[in-house]
């Protein structure tokens, strides 16, 4: 409890007004008043009051949070609520680990080649009709929620780094050294985005490295280990400080919101603190460095489509860069661009959330689907693969035709860059 103690007077700032109510994905559907920053701060500051015990109970009411700072952002008294939710998770996670936690974060995440060797994994149960077997079976069913991550999960393709070969090389007058930050979901899941976004940036005069980094440390912190993503945190500042590039950009908006909040992490004392400063000072979007270098009469796509874009939670309210990626798509010749009704709220992915609560998650997800068919957009553009992921299910599920891309790949497709990987907006 003696972390809660610390922050007992940030909790009590919380002045009871409701405003989280009106932006809250979930109080939106589950119209609970534990759903929701102002109730979920009641109950905290009733345990460090001793009115109530803090326990395993908590558990879900902890979880159910998507941690979108939608409510952080809408708040008159300036409460971070989702910094006392995380603080509480922490809290709860030094007594009672669950068992796949960690082995996830103990296990796993701290070992790139042992994620590599779980995608491949996945690649083989995939693809060698296992799959099909255990669906027509029925035991898919048996895995409870993980049956729904297995209907979430794309083709899973090769790895970003198995396909490093086939990129454009770097250019030899660059005028700027950049530092990829490769996250885990580009790598395994969306690694189109990744030969995109190195590929465009290369075209645009940027010498663009990938350095051997590890896991951002998110899903970590999210879920209360702190202490893991610290140890992770070292591990990529000391590669990303030797890189000693002039920028570091990551094309997941999770990864680079990570990034820049290392400080946070440390103690001031902490001689890496200083370090997590400069590496922090360094972190931009894509979007962000596009702008920097881009002509933006040069971006022109002869499909004459309907554009949208869905503004991850981490882009806007994390990176405060949520204009970056609209005035790119405004500026495509033959596109005409479509603001997307709520395009800044979650749509029910947030790392696995998809997983922990499938119900929750498809109920937010329907209404930013419908949102999208509303635009009538052809394609919806995002930077962030777990909400690629999810409006991809999402137009499965709810039947919209609409083709899902990450801003990477669109800017490289306007800007005549020839990638395997990359799609047509036809």
């Amino acid at each position: 409890m003696s972390n809660l103690n610390a922050i007992y007077e940030d909790v009590a700032k919380c002045n009871k007004c409701g405003f989280c109510q009106a932006v809250c994905p979930i109080f939106r559907e589950t119209r609970f008043e534990g759903s929701v920053a102002r109730g979920r701060l009641a109950l905290i500051r009733e345990s460090i009051e001793g009115i109530i015990p803090f326990n395993n109970e908590f558990k879900e009411t902890l979880f159910e949070c998507l941690l979108c700072k939608h409510c952080v952002e809408n708040c008159p008294a300036g409460v971070e609520s989702t910094d006392i939710l995380l603080t509480a998770r922490a809290t709860l996670a030094k007594d009672h680990v669950p068992l796949v936690q960690k082995l996830i974060f103990d296990h796993l995440l701290p070992y790139p080649k042992r994620v590599s060797l779980t995608n491949r994994l996945l690649r083989i149960y995939q693809n060698t009709g296992l799959r099909s077997v255990l669906k027509k079976s029925g035991l898919v069913g048996l895995l409870g929620p993980l049956a729904k991550a297995e209907d979430f999960l794309p083709e899973i393709p090769k790895t970003f780094r198995d396909l490093q070969p086939e990129l454009t090389q770097n250019p030899k007058d660059a005028t700027l050294k950049v530092s990829y930050f490769l996250g885990c979901g580009t790598n395994l899941l969306k690694p189109a985005e990744g030969v995109a976004a190195v590929n465009s940036l290369r075209r645009r005069g940027c010498q663009v490295e990938v350095p051997e980094t590890f896991c951002c440390g998110l899903p970590a912190v999210t879920y209360g280990h702190g202490d893991v993503a610290k140890e992770l945190a070292k591990k990529n500042i000391d590669i990303l400080l030797q890189a000693n590039s002039d920028y570091i950009v990551s094309d997941c908006a999770s990864c680079g919101s990570a990034l820049k909040d290392y400080p946070e992490l440390f103690d001031p004392n902490d001689p890496y603190y200083v370090k997590a400063q400069q590496i922090a000072g360094k972190v931009v979007d894509y979007a962000q460095l596009i702008l920097k270098l881009e002509n933006k009469d040069s971006l022109s796509l002869e499909s004459k489509g309907v554009v949208t874009y869905h503004v991850p939670c981490h882009l806007g309210r994390g990176l405060k860069a949520a204009e970056e990626p609209r005035e790119i798509l405004k500026s495509i010749r033959g596109v005409t661009f479509v603001e997307l009704p709520e395009a800044d709220t979650c749509c029910g992915a947030a790392g696995s959330y998809v997983v922990t609560h499938p119900e929750l998650s498809e109920r937010v997800l329907r209404r930013k689907m419908e949102n999208i068919r509303d635009t009538g957009a052809s394609v919806v553009v995002t930077s962030c693969p777990a909400c690629m992921m999810q409006l991809e299910h999402g137009a499965r599920l709810f039947n919209v035709p609409v083709k899902v891309l990450h801003l990477s790949e669109i800017v490289s497709l306007a800007s005549r860059v020839q990638t395997k990987c990359l799609l047509s907006i036809d």
